[in-house]
């Protein structure tokens, strides 16, 4: 009979317990930052938005914004900002603090989007008037040379013909500029 009755207070207080923190336990609703999808433009504005579980409803809530790689331009406050890049090839990372929350709660959430690229800057690197029946080797070396140096560079010859050339020769010249280059090409593969 006393580990029955020792049993029973046992169970009771372990319920009264397990009641009391029930109440005590704040319900505490999810925080999350979504951004634009995909890459955005330069000098494009860029929305962030906060998103918060029903739980928040019951509480009385403030956002402060905060901005790495970027400055935010409307809506510091409010549940939804929008942020632009201070500059190309860098990422911006908002994120979010809930004020108003119980002390337990997780109070911030990010989002990052990734850095607009820039188009790439051109350079001229010659231009120069021949006639249609040459090249200028020691001009399309240069060039060549231009190009091994910088490995990330697309290089173009262009090659433009007065009105009423025949297509014979326009032919000509193309095969030549080709040929020569197919020649230095194969000489650099060598040496």
């Amino acid at each position: 009979m006393k580990s029955f009755l020792f049993i029973s207070i046992l169970i009771f207080a372990f319920c009264v317990a397990a009641f009391a923190q029930t109440d005590k336990i704040p319900l505490c609703p999810s925080i999350s930052v979504t951004g634009p999808a995909g890459v955005p433009k330069p000098d494009e504005p860029i929305v962030f938005t906060g998103i918060l579980s029903k739980e928040a409803d019951k509480f009385n809530l403030q956002y402060n914004w905060t901005v790495v790689g970027g400055k935010i331009i409307e809506g510091q406050g409010s549940l939804s900002v929008k942020a632009i890049h201070k500059e190309a090839g860098r990422n911006l990372t908002l994120t979010v603090e809930v004020n108003g929350l119980p002390e337990e709660c997780a109070r911030t959430a990010s989002e990052t989007s990734s850095a607009p690229c820039l188009p790439p800057t051109l350079q001229l690197l010659d231009e120069f008037s021949i006639s249609e029946s040459r090249i200028d080797k020691a001009r399309v070396d240069s060039f060549l040379v231009n190009l091994q140096n910088d490995p990330s560079a697309a290089g173009y010859i262009i090659e433009s013909f007065t009105k009423g050339t025949s297509r014979k020769t326009i032919q000509q010249k193309s095969q030549r500029i080709f040929g020569y280059l197919k020649h230095i090409s194969s000489r650099s593969q060598l040496g």
